[in-house]
């Protein structure tokens, strides 16, 4: 709470920094979480599958997407491009890992539940925060599963911003404490790690 002001203030880390940032870890590390492991080179091997083909599962990878220079890590697109449902579904299809498509798929909905603005939308996960939805009830789980997260060979975990700034996002509390939800006011603040 801020002394001169009568209602608290919730601060979110700005999401699309948050997905980048992953991206940018889960290319030199491993992510375990609890008994499965995820790897980058996964996501490679369905690239290299999928750019033969006529017909592509995720069309909109290219070569910056999955080789990531110094220039194209600053570019949160290739991240959020990366992280996708059609990625995830690609994997599935041309690679026989579940582990790295389900961490793609739940790194995907985490996106789209953080990152809407419309209450109503076709994928349940783009709609925005509300008191009438599961949506911060989603996130909360969410929250539970990223806790779990384990970068492999990394000196320490507290290294890892992205994951700070994602377990520390609390919505629900945010939702039903404030109320903000049925009043239709902005509840977030915006800043990067």
């Amino acid at each position: 709470m801020i002394p001169e002001m009568s209602k608290p203030v919730y601060v979110i880390f700005d999401v699309p920094h948050l997905v980048k940032n992953v991206r940018n870890n889960f290319q030199g590390h491993d992510l375990r979480i609890g008994n499965s492991v995820s790897r980058w080179s996964h996501i490679g091997t369905f690239y290299d599958v999928d750019k033969l083909h006529s017909i592509r599962l995720a069309p909109r990878l290219t070569d910056a997407h999955i080789e990531v220079s110094n220039m194209s890590k600053m570019r949160v697109k290739y991240a959020v491009q990366v992280l996708s449902h059609s990625v995830a579904a690609g994997i599935d299809t041309h690679i026989t890992t579940n582990h790295t498509s389900d961490f793609i798929e739940k790194m995907d909905m985490t996106f789209d539940m953080l990152n809407s603005t419309r209450p109503f939308r076709e994928k349940p996960a783009r709609c925005a925060i509300t008191a009438s939805n599961h949506v911060a009830s989603q996130l909360l789980g969410m929250k539970e599963w990223i806790c779990q997260w384990q970068f492999e060979d990394v000196r320490t975990m507290s290294t890892i911003k992205c994951v700070w700034g994602f377990t520390n996002l609390n919505c629900q509390h945010c939702v039903f404490e404030s109320g903000v939800a049925t009043r239709r006011l902005p509840v977030c603040l915006h800043c990067s790690l």
